[in-house]
């Protein structure tokens, strides 16, 4: 009984974790779409940059993309990386320059 009940909470715990790991990931990707990445390419970069990044810095990322005073049809990563550069945090920048690198070559 108890190794059953070992299990049900391990399993408990691996869903719970998975749920939180999508739900980050799904946040970036909403905001690089806010930012003005295509779908495919948000897409790509999400779950590398959701790995990389602190939950402070997911936030920061977030904030920034919700401030954007006007929608953005489409934008190239170098200008993401400007935006993104004003955030004075050199590791979003670089998290987000290896996630492109990685999608644009094909890596993932």
């Amino acid at each position: 009984m108890r190794s059953k009940l070992t299990s049900a909470l391990a399993l408990g715990a691996m869903l719970l974790a998975t749920g939180c790991a999508t739900s980050k990931e799904a946040g970036v990707r909403q905001g690089l779409i806010r930012f003005g990445l295509s779908e495919p390419m948000a897409r790509c970069m999400a779950a590398p940059m959701a790995d990389s990044l602190s939950i402070a810095q997911l936030k920061r990322l977030d904030a920034a993309s919700k401030e954007l005073r006007q929608p953005v049809d489409e934008i190239r990563v170098t200008e993401l990386a400007t935006r993104l550069g004003r955030l004075n945090d050199p590791e979003i920048v670089l998290v987000m320059a290896g996630a492109a690198a990685e999608c644009s070559f094909g890596a993932r």
